[in-house]
């Protein structure tokens, strides 16, 4: 079955007709309890942070910009079918320019010039800011437009809380599961890079990414693995915003994540990976507690 299609929709008709008005909210089709004590049918783990979830969940099924009534079109095979691309294209140039710090906080982002530096019309330029604006990292001033929002230590550690949430669970659910030629890929690019005596950010989180994309993956839960990756990239603005000049890299640490999950001991998996984003989260607030907010 083919993302985008009438038939991923199923659930949402009603009585066998087209049904617009569930569709928009996710506590109508099912995906979430109508109860917040019905929580029998979603793992805990997801159950931490709702909103959140919600959210990319939507996203996940190809609906966020269904919300729109001229997105309808998708489903004719008409123009509109092509929108939710260019947006998602457009956000990922945006949370690049973040990640790399050609866009820093308190800088004005208008939408003519960021459409003319990314080649992009405005609709998705807008729709990717308004996205932006829904995480936190951006906010709309009266007069002055989009802003690149300040860092926040609260919001920085509450994604790290909702990290280890669904990457511990990852662990688990990874345990074994990793092919051995992947894990000794990691391995190799994990040791290569403490080798490095002089790593920067761009270094780290290629093989960060590395390894926690493989556990990921692994899950066999392609919304977790969704939803981890869109925490990661939020992972990595927060830490260009913290700290450009002085990264964090323990090849220890991660050899003994990646040796936890490859052993095939799911208790292990899930209790090195909470040690490891705890130990993130722990270095980040001993940092920042010199008022540095």
């Amino acid at each position: 079955m083919q993302p985008g299609t009438r038939d991923d929709f199923a659930d949402f008709r009603g009585s066998g007709s087209w049904c617009p008005q569930k569709r928009r909210n996710p506590r109508a089709t099912g995906i979430f309890p109508e109860k917040a004590g019905d929580t029998s049918d979603i793992p805990h783990v997801f159950l931490a942070a709702s909103a959140y979830m919600e959210r990319v969940a939507w996203e996940h099924l190809g609906m966020a910009e269904l919300a729109d009534a001229d997105d309808d079109l998708a489903f004719l095979g008409g123009d509109g079918a092509q929108r939710p691309n260019l947006t998602e294209q457009v956000y990922e140039q945006l949370i690049e320019l973040l990640i790399a710090g050609e866009l820093r906080p308190g800088d004005v982002i208008t939408e003519r010039r960021m459409a003319e530096r990314l080649n992009a019309s405005r609709t998705p330029i807008r729709e990717a800011l308004g996205r932006l604006e829904s995480e936190g990292l951006v906010y709309k001033q009266p007069s002055r437009g989009v802003t690149v929002s300040p860092f926040s230590t609260e919001a920085f550690v509450d994604i790290l809380n909702v990290r280890q949430l669904l990457e511990a669970e990852a662990a688990r659910l990874a345990a074994g599961r990793i092919p051995p030629e992947r894990v000794a890929a990691v391995r190799e690019a994990l040791e290569k890079l403490a080798e490095n005596p002089k790593p920067t950010l761009s270094d780290i989180w290629a093989v960060d990414d590395m390894l926690h994309g493989e556990i990921a993956d692994a899950a066999g839960n392609a919304l977790m693995a969704a939803m981890i990756r869109d925490l990661r990239r939020r992972t990595h603005v927060f830490n260009a915003y913290r700290n450009p000049t002085t990264p964090r890299f323990s090849p220890d640490e991660n050899l003994r994540l990646l040796d936890a999950v490859a052993s095939g001991d799911r208790d292990r998996a899930r209790a090195a990976m909470e040690e490891h984003i705890n130990a993130v989260k722990l270095a980040i607030i001993e940092r920042l507690s010199g008022g540095m907010r």
